[in-house]
């Protein structure tokens, strides 16, 4: 999963205001290699990683993104079906639509627990523990809140509070660029789940139409829901 785009500006806000001496903005930025795990590793968290890491997801607000961005990627087959159900009778389609409704709901409600989980195990197992303690510690002030909603618009005084923060707790920038380290494309595991998603809806939404006798040509196959003609028996 890629991280969002504002943690790079978080990190840039705290270096641009922290003394550093003798290094450049990459060398500052990069995690020390010994904490990372080394190409083609992969670090098993225990049980406190992965409880740090799961309040992380939820303390940075990517657990609310997750969710909006979701439902925003299912407005447009929710727009397509609705458009599809012209030909039908007035109750019925209000049922179908309902139906629908449900189905995606549920096929969201798994896909977003699914990305959630996995987030928090990527970061927990790319972060140590004292990363992510200070990480919470960072986010879950009124500061690294502001950094979370609005780091663009952060003024320089919140800018040099910031720098005297990050002085204050010097694991603070390893910690973060551990987090932006950790946040990786991972297409394989994004490919897999879209699927999974895909094929839990369209049977669920099927199986919906079916007890309610509409035909509905994709579900005789699988794949994805496509423009398909909506008839009543």
């Amino acid at each position: 999963m890629q991280i969002d785009s504002r943690f790079v500006l978080v990190i840039v806000a705290l270096i641009g205001v922290t003394p550093i001496t003798g290094a450049s903005l990459s060398q500052a930025t990069a995690p020390p290699p010994s904490l990372l795990p080394a190409v083609g590793e992969t670090k098993v968290p225990n049980t406190e990683q992965l409880a740090l890491a799961r309040q992380l997801v939820a303390v940075i607000g990517l657990d609310a993104k997750v969710a909006r961005d979701v439902k925003a990627a299912s407005q447009p087959a929710a727009r397509q079906f609705d458009a599809q159900l012209a030909a039908l009778p007035q109750a019925k389609r209000k049922a179908a639509i309902r139906e629908f409704s449900l189905a995606m709901s549920q096929a969201e409600a798994a896909h977003i627990k699914r990305e959630l989980d996995h987030v928090a195990e990527n970061y927990a197992s790319q972060m140590t523990e004292e990363q992510l303690k200070n990480l919470l510690a960072l986010y879950g002030t009124p500061l690294g809140q502001e950094m979370v909603r609005s780091p663009q618009s952060m003024t320089v005084e919140e800018r040099q509070e910031a720098g005297r923060y990050t002085v204050a707790h010097p694991g603070t920038i390893e910690a973060m660029s551990a987090l932006l380290s950790s946040a990786k494309i991972e297409v394989p595991w994004q490919a897999s789940e879209q699927h999974l998603f895909q094929d839990s809806f369209r049977n669920d939404l099927c199986g919906r139409l079916r007890k309610l006798a509409i035909n509905y040509s994709t579900c005789a196959a699988p794949g994805l829901i496509a423009p398909s003609p909506i008839r009543s028996r």
